[in-house]
């Protein structure tokens, strides 16, 4: 991992500023936010964020007896009772996976929210057009992962991670609760 210097900023910031777009969204790892914001031409509109920071080094164990609340280890307890299956999945059918998650958590989200369903659809679809999601896992390739939640073979949630180096980041998720032992599946 190289940090980024002040220079090599502010020649990504010139670059980007030639380009023919009404705007442009740059989000840096925490540990690189003062050079980025050092480098910002003065024009830049700064939108702070909050990062969780967790170090993997003492490994799953230690980190779920220190790290995680009473009712979060529960919750694995009683997924893993359950039968719920975590995998990181590098096939293509991942994807499909994702997505088809994706599009139903739409239609959820809209039925309960009393909105048209097929207009929630369209926007989703938009919003993260299924082709856009392919094209960043195959070119990262193992760099982004995707894990899928499954309640006896069934897909019930999914999530892609980014990473690179030491970092790793949740880029999307989503998740149904069509069974009562799949209302765990996000806490895996």
């Amino acid at each position: 991992d190289i940090a980024p210097t002040l220079p090599m900023l502010e020649a990504v910031y010139a670059d980007l500023q030639q380009l023919p777009a009404i705007r442009v969204r740059l989000r840096a790892r925490p540990s690189d936010a003062g050079t980025w914001s050092a480098a910002a031409p003065p024009e830049a509109v700064r939108v702070p964020h909050t990062t969780h920071l967790l170090d993997l080094t003492p490994g799953f164990a230690a980190l779920q007896s220190i790290s995680f609340s009473k009712s979060t280890r529960r919750n694995l307890r009683l997924a893993k009772r359950a039968g719920l299956t975590a995998m990181p999945e590098d096939t293509g059918a991942a994807v499909e996976t994702f997505y088809r998650l994706y599009l139903d958590w739409s239609r959820v989200r809209a039925r309960r929210r009393h909105l048209p369903t097929g207009l929630v659809t369209a926007m989703a679809r938009r919003r993260e057009p299924e082709a856009k999601i392919a094209e960043v896992t195959s070119r990262l390739g193992e760099a982004a992962r995707i894990w899928v939640v499954r309640d006896q073979g069934t897909p019930v949630a999914a999530a892609i991670g980014l990473h690179h180096g030491r970092t790793a980041i949740h880029w999307r998720a989503a998740s149904l609760r069509p069974t009562p032992s799949s209302k765990y599946a996000n806490v895996l």
